[in-house]
């Protein structure tokens, strides 16, 4: 790789941080945006540059935003009575693919994992006892995490946290195998899961 311009052994470094690229990947990828052309570099020059200044996190409930609340936060054909908590915007991207939930979400930014310096304090899961105090209209919270010691743990405090509150606590149910990530499920599954979802 030492042949190559240092501009280039730098888009090859920058590709290589992506998750499953390594570097063959990684110079094929640049190779192909050389080969694309000027425009194309330009284009997408743009687009992470609009990626940076443009894109922030909805105040409400941490999904992916452009200027102040999500477009699910804002759409008022949402089913505003269910909050629906998911580790990371993967699995809130799942979640909306299957097509079998229409309520609003709560982006935890992560699960609770002493062994790996993760405490509640570090993730946004207090926002949720937040949310249902401040808005009478939701009557129930599906924690929808991972099926892991971690999720369960992270489902736990959310129970707690949200004790003495008139909001129904429930966690999908069958379809959802121990040790599995809510991103990589398919749409049937998750469907299933939910609709037999119980509660905490």
């Amino acid at each position: 790789m030492e042949q190559l311009p240092a501009p280039f052994i730098r888009v090859i470094n920058a590709l290589k941080r992506l998750p499953g690229v390594g570097e063959k990947t990684a110079t094929r990828y640049a190779m192909q945006i050389f080969d694309e052309g000027r425009t194309y570099i330009d284009q997408m020059i743009q687009a992470l540059s609009d990626l940076a200044e443009k894109v922030t996190l909805c105040p409400v409930c941490n999904n992916l935003a452009e200027g102040g609340l999500c477009t699910i936060c804002s759409d008022p054909q949402r089913d505003r009575t269910v909050i629906c908590v998911v580790k990371d915007i993967r699995d809130l991207a799942a979640m909306e693919k299957s097509g079998t939930y229409n309520g609003l979400y709560h982006v935890t930014g992560g699960l609770i994992s002493p062994l790996r310096g993760t405490m509640p304090g570090d993730l946004s899961l207090d926002a949720i006892k937040n949310r249902c105090t401040a808005d009478p209209n939701i009557k129930e919270v599906i924690v929808t995490l991972d099926a892991t010691v971690e999720g369960d743990t992270t489902a736990m405090y959310i129970k707690e946290t949200l004790k003495g509150l008139d909001v129904r606590v429930s966690r999908p149910a069958m379809g959802i195998p121990t040790g599995t990530d809510i991103g990589y499920l398919d749409g049937l599954t998750l469907s299933r899961a939910l609709r037999d979802r119980k509660n905490i």
